[in-house]
């Protein structure tokens, strides 16, 4: 049931217990201390008394008769002093009293009991608490006027007054408890109120912000605790708002990129030309969800022209340029049978639209299958890698050339060569971009030129699609588990004679 209380009442009530034990702790150790001391005064009070009227006692016994030591006794008795005796311990007899009803009547059992002990003049006090009344017995000798015995005096001493007002203060007590308490549980109201009101409005700023409204201030003006938890609260809302918005954003970015990697790799997956003497086989692998590597395979007659090439910049900007510069060579293939005459025009036209700074590499080599004759221009790009099945080693060929889209006019016409070579049965041509031999293990170390070319001597007689296969097994063994850095492009073109 407790558990069901709001956090002010559960104050409320935890102040409230402690308060009345502390104030019923507080009135019984006040009121027994009070009690304690007042009866120790009162009672030291009747001994004095006591001790007085023994000693006029003392000296009336000695001058003085038996009538003026009875007025005397009588005229001691007071609202404190209520009886004033003389007993007869021998006789087990009250000689006198100043309460005449009792006067010649038999001491009680317990009384004899107590008195057959005293035997000095030190004061013997027992208490009596049903009436109130504290007695005391002090000796006062084996004669009393001319009666021989053993007399004591006895006092009875009422502390009446005494418990009256004891029981007067314990209700004083009472009173100013239970008023501390009513101001405790005011006070611990309203301090239950100060506490909870922050917590409020923590409360409520956390089932708003939970259900999403992220716009949503908690308004604590302090600088407390609670103040400094509310601005927390309200930069989580704005934390949480700007996350939102960033999620938002990744997420149609996310749905942007998947559509330029769609459109991307529709572009890539193209049915390669069939030859005779072409065996080709071609890979792309993107370092990021897509990339700016570019590669093609086109035929027209007894030519086919294998390009690959790399663009400054990865991503969307990449991928952009990319697709530009494909539609361009595309457009120009069928139409301009001259390989360095097709680049300066593709040059041209991309740089009309190509973002200033962006540049493009290229390696481009046409194959006459009838001449076994083949053009290249490479337009910044790294070499074109031979093997020579004749000599068993292999050269690179890197004609002169600028990278598309840094200049339009004469200095890249100036700067771009057309080289040639003549190709033989089992020669071997490696077309790719620098994420191949640039790719890096966690050593920082780099692939390579020099392993690239021992894998294609390593694997010289295989077919183009083995080799290609079996040279990325080897660079995936050097990285080490680490990833690609860059876009993986390479094309591989054996020469063969499928008729024979």
């Amino acid at each position: 049931m407790f558990k069901n209380f709001s956090f002010k009442w559960k104050i409320l009530c935890v102040i409230s217990v402690i308060l009345i034990f502390a104030l019923i702790l507080f009135s019984l150790l006040v009121n027994i201390y009070e009690k304690n001391l007042l009866l120790k005064i009162n009672d030291e009070k009747g001994r004095v008394i006591v001790e007085t009227i023994k000693g006029n006692l003392d000296l009336m016994m000695l001058s003085g008769t038996k009538l003026q030591f009875f007025d005397f006794l009588n005229s001691k008795k007071t609202y404190e002093i209520r009886d004033i005796s003389i007993l007869n311990n021998e006789k087990k007899h009250i000689l006198f009293s100043t309460e005449k009803h009792i006067e010649g009547s038999e001491i009680k059992k317990p009384t004899i009991e107590l008195l057959h002990d005293i035997k000095s003049k030190k004061i013997s006090a027992v208490s009596f608490d049903n009436n109130m009344t504290r007695t005391y017995f002090i000796y006062l000798g084996n004669s009393f006027f001319k009666e021989n015995g053993s007399f004591v005096l006895k006092v009875n001493f009422s502390q009446k007054r005494i418990y009256d007002f004891i029981n007067k203060q314990t209700k004083q007590i009472v009173f100013l408890s239970v008023f501390i308490l009513i101001i405790g549980f005011i006070g611990s109201f309203f301090f239950g109120t100060i506490v909870t009101s922050p917590i409020k409005k923590l409360t409520t700023g956390t089932f708003e912000i939970g259900n999403g409204n992220l716009d949503y201030k908690i308004n604590i003006n302090s600088n407390d605790e609670f103040g400094s938890l509310a601005n927390s609260f309200n930069q989580m809302a704005e934390n949480l708002k700007f996350a939102q918005k960033q999620i938002i954003v990744k997420e149609i970015m996310d749905r942007d990129f998947k559509i330029a990697m769609d459109i991307q790799n529709a572009l890539f997956k193209q049915q390669l030309p069939e030859s005779n003497v072409l065996d080709i086989a071609t890979h792309y692998e993107f370092a990021r969800q897509i990339g700016g590597d570019y590669y093609e395979v086109l035929k027209a007659n007894d030519e086919t022209t294998v390009l690959v090439a790399d663009v400054s910049g990865k991503g969307i900007p990449g991928s952009l340029i990319m697709v530009m510069l494909r539609s361009l060579i595309r457009a120009q293939f069928h139409s301009e049978h001259n390989l360095k005459k097709l680049i300066l025009k593709v040059n041209r036209m991309l740089m009309e639209d190509i973002t200033p700074g962006k540049f493009v590499t290229l390696l481009i080599a046409k194959f006459n299958e009838s001449t076994n004759k083949l053009d290249i221009i490479n337009a910044g790009h790294i070499p074109l890698y031979k093997y020579i099945a004749g000599k068993n080693k292999i050269i690179e060929i890197v004609p002169n050339g600028l990278g598309l889209g840094l200049d339009a006019g004469v200095i890249f016409e100036q700067n771009l060569e057309l080289g040639s070579d003549e190709m033989q049965l089992g020669d071997i041509y490696v077309f790719c971009t620098d994420g191949v031999t640039e790719a890096m293990n966690k050593n920082r170390e780099q692939f390579g030129e020099e392993r690239l070319k021992n894998a294609v001597v390593k694997y010289k007689d295989r077919d183009s699609t083995t080799i290609l296969k079996n040279i990325k097994t080897d660079i995936k063994e050097f990285l080490q588990g680490e990833e690609f850095n860059d876009d993986f492009t390479m094309v591989i073109v054996k020469r063969i004679n499928k008729e024979a």
